[in-house]
């Protein structure tokens, strides 16, 4: 009788606002309070491994869940070296996890989700793109046959007739993380020609980006607001539907 939606805390107050105007006449209530549930990353080779022996299973697809006693744990790619783990209440977990495993960082984190193509929605630029500019609708973040949203018209008239001339591609960058929202521009400067989805900065000093433009733009590379480093690009690793 409970449905768990997991986002950033920056966009919790607003998405609760937008998704409180549909439930107005239903018998069910929005609440917008952690409710003592706490959130983990866990990645790497032996990812799996680890979340099999302190969860006992876990899911072995792609976005499947597994759930038991004050957790859930979710797999965030096929190969399954990506897990978030929601813990609620005093697990130990989050105690014995550092003396088995690496500690990683929040930028590592964040890496980890532009490498694998997923883009996470953002305080500065929420309510700027439509779902296919996140590709959303190739990494299983949209349903085309759930029914009807508000939007929906729109994104399923480009989802089936259309061509979405914005996607999201990888970039890296010799520059600190630009902030979300940041503008880029063509080689010549003329034009804006995207936008920064996300962004992390690596341990090399490097910025690893996640780039809201036009896959013609992948050749040459887009300039970074403000800065002279140009923005390689790169596909992500699956398939553009277009």
């Amino acid at each position: 009788d409970t449905v768990l939606l997991r986002l950033r805390r920056d966009i919790a107050g607003s998405t609760a606002a937008t998704l409180g105007k549909y439930i107005a006449f239903s018998k069910a209530t929005l609440d917008d309070a952690n409710h003592g549930w706490r959130v983990f990353g866990l990645w790497g080779e032996s990812a799996a491994d680890a979340a099999a022996e302190h969860f006992g299973t876990t899911p072995g697809t792609r976005y499947g869940v597994t759930a038991g006693d004050g957790f859930r744990l979710v797999q965030l790619d096929d190969a399954g070296t990506a897990f978030e783990c929601l813990l609620h209440g005093e697990s130990a977990l989050p105690d014995r996890l550092p003396s088995e495993l690496p500690v990683g960082t929040t930028a590592d984190w964040d890496a980890l989700q532009i490498a694998l193509g997923v883009a996470r929605l953002e305080a500065a630029t929420a309510g700027e793109y439509v779902p296919q500019n996140l590709n959303y609708d190739l990494t299983g973040h949209i349903s085309f046959t759930k029914g009807c949203y508000t939007g929906q018209e729109v994104v399923a008239r480009l989802h089936y007739r259309g061509k979405s001339k914005r996607r999201a591609l990888l970039g890296t960058v010799s520059a600190e993380a630009p902030a979300p929202g940041s503008s880029l521009y063509a080689p010549d400067g003329a034009k804006v020609a995207g936008v920064v989805i996300n962004a992390a900065t690596l341990g090399d000093g490097d910025a690893s980006l996640l780039v809201c433009t036009s896959p013609e733009n992948l050749a040459q590379g887009l300039v970074l607001e403000g800065a002279t480093a140009t923005v390689a690009l790169a596909l992500p690793p699956y398939p553009l539907a277009d």
